[in-house]
């Protein structure tokens, strides 16, 4: 079972696809058993705009700390709450069905 949204999804829907998303039938199953979480991850997705500023903020403090400092690209997705994020030559995936527990 394959779809649109995750086949064309960005580089940091792609690099959570392995060992997290799985594939979309997956998902699917998960969102089904999940319901109410996930309404609840859809408030969470609607932060993130401010959260990504939040990121942005302390890379620049660090910067500021250690000039030659590279950032990754920041990717927020929305998981099967299996992980809460990980890292890989894509950029900082962060799972936001998560995010409160992060106090974000």
């Amino acid at each position: 079972m394959k779809t649109f949204i995750l086949d064309q999804g960005s580089p940091g829907i792609q690099a959570f696809m392995k060992g997290r998303i799985e594939h979309a039938s997956s998902l699917l199953n998960t969102v089904r058993e999940r319901k109410n979480e996930y309404l609840k991850a859809r408030e969470n997705s609607l932060k993130m705009p401010e959260n990504k500023k939040q990121c942005r903020a302390a890379f620049m403090a660090l910067k500021y700390l250690y000039p030659k400092a590279v950032f990754p690209n920041e990717y927020f997705v929305i998981g099967r709450f299996n992980s809460r994020g990980h890292s890989n030559r894509k950029g900082l995936i962060i799972g936001c069905q998560n995010i409160n527990q992060f106090g974000l």
